[in-house]
């Protein structure tokens, strides 16, 4: 059996809470590690994005429009010293806009797992297509970016 003694230690000394701390299979961490993305359903961000030539000059409606967008991105930049090189096929399944001012709009995504969203929002300089800027036609920046849940189903349940 597989124990996280740091996690267990952290939890004994009252520094973390647990839930639903179960004992496994190793080959059943290995499966939650190398099988991530198939274990790991959805991401659900918000970001905070900002538009330089105004939120007014552009058709937001075209984000919410799309459902299951498929993308492509190449390792980003931010990351390429500790990443392979790579190709990865990721998918947008839903997109929500609520504007916030005159350059600023709230976009909530539900995303597969792995999905870089800082890069889909800006491109990366052409690394991830399409992304929101090329989508919009203009320049998008973002500013803040918030996990506001993921859907996971690990651990198994406690019977």
């Amino acid at each position: 059996m597989c124990i996280c003694w740091t996690l267990l230690c952290l939890a004994l000394m009252k520094q973390v809470v647990c839930r639903s701390l179960v004992l496994y299979a190793c080959a059943g961490g290995v499966h939650c590690v190398t099988g991530a993305v198939a274990v790991l359903l959805l991401c659900f961000d918000s970001a905070l994005l900002f538009v330089p030539s105004g939120v007014a000059s552009i058709d937001v409606s075209k984000l919410t429009a799309m459902k299951d967008l498929t993308i492509v991105q190449k390792t980003p930049l931010r990351v390429l010293h500790r990443r392979t090189l790579m190709d990865r096929q990721r998918t947008i399944h839903t997109m929500s806009t609520e504007a916030v001012d005159d350059q600023h709009f709230k976009l909530v995504l539900s995303s597969q797992a792995g999905t870089y969203i800082k890069e889909f929002v800006h491109g990366d300089l052409g690394r991830t297509l399409p992304n929101v800027g090329s989508i919009l036609n203009t320049t998008v920046d973002i500013i803040e970016l918030d996990v506001m849940a993921v859907d996971l189903d690990w651990p198994p349940s406690l019977s």
